[in-house]
């Protein structure tokens, strides 16, 4: 039989080739805790099983899905000749897809291999030569550290869970959240939301987030790009183990989404954006909050949230902070503001003020008051007797009603639509954050009839 001898052009064409193939496909090199936590709460395998094929792939790959060694592929160094294709098809899986960042096929594999094998010798990790030569016996060495208090010599061999979850019912996760962990009444029908929409209140829910492909743990889905991690020595921004958001104490959790909401409201004016699921379906639960948790609490404790949602009085000026759909309807059909531009308005407000009549924020030696933020650099005055362009007085713009405020930005939008042909770039944040606003921002403030514009009044005064 004459043995075939590759060309050096054919032989270079073959290595541009493979190169190309494994540009096409996204791959990683995993950290040892990562894969070992992916494995045990993204896939749900039992610790034993975790540690075997940890250590498998770190002897076997280095934990590097990319990687193609003579005839085996990705992370488990799955033999061509019988298992991917082409040639081997007896995982039913082409080749280069156990080289991507997916292990969801990988896995799926080895356990084909591992059954064959199972059933051929009675130890199915055989089949790996790494298993005898360095995991059969010492396998937990190597999640060493990556499950926090889950791994004590107890569990060795168990496939027992160690760590005790939750699914919270609706009004038992309202109360612990105000009662024991001293989440304002106001933001409690929000959280519940975002905590039904992303783990159905189950606190040991693991799952992938389809944006940046991080795994998100618990309660309130809290990624592992940013907020936790597997590592003793890198905790990321809320410090602490990705395992912690897990388990039935919710506390670690909690303290965590503060820190997030913290963030996110210094960046964009709204913590819970941090949520993907905020904006479809939670932001106007703090707006109604009252309805959707009024069965949870008594009537006392609701009206500490009501009493905050009305007027009050500070330095002898009645001030205000709107809801969302509220300031809606007094747009359209008090002050007349055309249905298109609405959104954008609200918009504007929640960045500018979060819908409060009193806000006072100070800019390089001057100051933006109320509800629009209207700057006394140009457009209202510290006489009381009014001034500037808007002829007000800045006082005037801090009370609950806004009739004097809405004929301020009129104002402005007329002069600034004469300079750039655009009024709203008066506001900073309207570039940002609500150049693209319409309609369907405001489809749950109010009617057809009225989101059809049947008043199609201008902003000129």
């Amino acid at each position: 039989m004459t043995k075939f001898v590759h060309s050096p052009v054919i032989l270079c064409i073959e290595i541009v080739f493979i190169l190309f193939s494994l540009t096409k496909t996204s791959s990683k090199t995993f950290e040892r805790c990562e894969f070992a936590n992916i494995l045990r709460y993204y896939y749900n395998l039992d610790l034993d099983e975790v540690a075997q094929w940890v250590c498998i792939a770190q002897e076997a790959s280095g934990l590097n899905s990319s990687l193609r060694s003579l005839d085996s592929h990705g992370l488990f160094q799955i033999n061509e000749q019988s298992w991917c294709s082409p040639p081997g098809t007896g995982c039913n899986v082409e080749c280069d897809k156990l080289r991507d960042d997916h292990i969801t096929d990988d896995l799926a594999c080895v356990k084909v291999i591992h059954a064959e094998h199972q059933r051929k010798s009675g130890d199915g990790y055989t089949a790996w030569p790494a298993y005898q030569r360095s995991c059969r016996n010492q396998s937990f060495a190597y999640i060493e550290n990556c499950f926090g208090n889950q791994l004590t010599s107890q569990y060795r061999g168990n496939t027992t869970k160690n760590y005790s979850s939750k699914v919270y019912d609706r009004c038992e996760l309202a109360r612990e959240l105000y009662e024991e962990h001293n989440i304002p009444i106001e933001e409690v029908a929000t959280w519940i939301c975002i905590a039904h929409h992303e783990s159905q209140f189950n606190t040991s829910s693991v799952g992938r987030r389809e944006g940046d492909g991080s795994i998100a743990y618990g309660l309130f889905q809290i990624s592992d790009q940013r907020w936790c991690s597997y590592k003793r020595n890198e905790l990321r921004g809320c410090n602490l183990h990705c395992s912690r958001l897990i388990d039935d104490n919710i506390a670690d959790d909690v303290e965590c989404i503060k820190h997030i909401y913290k963030e996110h409201d210094t960046l964009l004016g709204d913590g819970f954006t941090a949520w993907a699921v905020y904006l479809p379906y939670c932001r106007n639960q703090q707006n109604e909050s009252v309805t959707q948790i009024d069965q949870c609490f008594d009537t006392n404790e609701l009206k500490k949230y009501t009493t905050k949602t009305k007027s009050f009085k500070v330095n002898n000026i009645t001030h205000k902070t709107y809801k969302y759909c509220e300031l809606t309807h007094e747009l359209y059909h008090k002050h007349h503001i055309a249905i298109e531009q609405i959104p954008i308005w609200i918009c504007i407000v929640e960045h500018e003020s979060r819908f409060n009549t009193a806000a006072v924020t100070r800019v390089n030696g001057s100051a933006n008051h109320g509800i629009f933020q209207i700057s006394d650099l140009y457009w209202c005055s510290h006489d009381h007797n009014g001034g500037k362009a808007c002829n007000i007085s800045c006082d005037d713009l801090l009370d609950s009603d806004i009739s004097d405020d809405v004929r301020c930005v009129k104002t402005i939008y007329e002069e600034h639509t004469g300079i750039s042909g655009d009024g709203f770039t008066a506001w900073v944040a309207y570039k940002p954050h609500c150049r693209n606003k319409n309609l369907e921002d405001i489809n749950q403030c109010l009617s057809e009839d009225e989101l059809k514009g049947t008043l199609n009044i201008s902003t000129s005064t």
